[in-house]
C-alpha cells in the first residue's frame, strides 16, 4: 500500500464575504505538530510526513488549506452566492443569519474526476461554537447548480488535504477541540458513499502542544 503523505499548506488567498485576505499567514512552528509513524487499517497503511513551515506560500499538488490564522485586508471581493445560497437552503438560514456568516472558499477536484469540488468553512454564531465550525463539501449538479454534498461539524482549523488519494478520493485532515471532545487530529477518508464523519474519522498521532 502507498503510505498517505499529509502536507500541512498555507492557502494563497482566503475569501471572505467582502474581504480578500492576505497572502501568507503567520509561521506555524514545526514543533507545534510531533509528526510519528502511524499505522492504519481499513486498506491502508500510511506514514504521515509534514511539510516545513515557512511564512511563504507552500503549494504542492494542487493541494491548500484553510490556515489558523488567517489575517484580513479591506480589498473588496465577490463572493460566491450560489454557494452561500445552497449552503444557507441546507441549514434553513434567514437573511440575517446569511450576513452574519463567514465563509471561507477552497476550489480542489476531491476525486480527479475533472470537476471542480468545494470546500467551504462557515464561520458565524449559526454555524460555530466552542465545539467548531461547520465545513461544507459541494459539487455542481448537471445544470452546474452547487449542491450540499456534506456537511461536517466539530471543525477547527487548520484543514488540511492528503497529498494522495483514499478509496478515490482525497482524505481530509481536520483538528478536533473544544465542546468536551478530546483534542486529536482527525483524517476523514471517503467510504460507501460518502466520508466519514468528525467523530468517527481516523485519529492521527500528532500531538499539539
Amino acid at each position: 500500500m502507498k503510505p498517505i503523505h499529509v502536507e500541512i499548506l498555507h492557502k494563497k488567498r482566503y475569501i471572505k464575504r467582502n474581504y480578500i485576505y492576505k497572502k501568507g499567514c503567520e509561521t506555524m512552528k514545526m514543533k507545534r505538530f510531533i509528526p510519528i509513524c502511524l499505522t492504519v487499517g481499513l486498506m491502508l497503511t500510511s506514514g504521515v510526513s509534514l511539510a516545513s513551515h515557512t511564512a511563504g506560500l507552500q503549494p504542492t499538488q494542487g493541494t491548500r488549506v484553510f490556515s489558523e490564522k488567517p489575517q484580513k485586508d479591506s480589498v473588496p471581493a465577490l463572493s460566491n452566492k450560489a454557494i452561500e445560497k445552497a449552503i444557507a437552503g441546507e441549514l434553513q438560514m434567514t437573511a440575517s443569519e446569511q450576513k452574519e456568516t463567514s465563509y471561507y472558499y477552497h476550489y480542489v477536484d476531491l476525486n480527479d474526476d475533472g470537476i471542480t469540488d468545494a470546500l467551504v468553512l462557515a464561520v458565524g454564531p449559526y454555524t460555530s461554537g466552542s465545539g467548531g465550525n461547520t465545513l461544507f463539501w459541494l459539487s455542481p449538479d448537471k445544470k452546474g447548480h452547487w449542491q450540499v454534498q456534506q456537511k461536517w461539524t466539530l471543525v477547527h482549523t487548520p484543514v488540511m488535504l492528503t497529498g494522495n488519494n483514499v478509496n478515490g478520493y482525497k482524505g481530509i485532515v481536520v483538528r478536533r477541540a473544544g465542546g468536551g471532545a478530546t483534542p486529536a487530529w482527525i483524517l476523514l477518508t471517503y467510504q460507501n458513499g460518502q466520508y466519514t464523519t468528525v467523530n468517527d474519522g481516523i485519529i492521527l498521532p500528532f500531538v499539539t502542544k
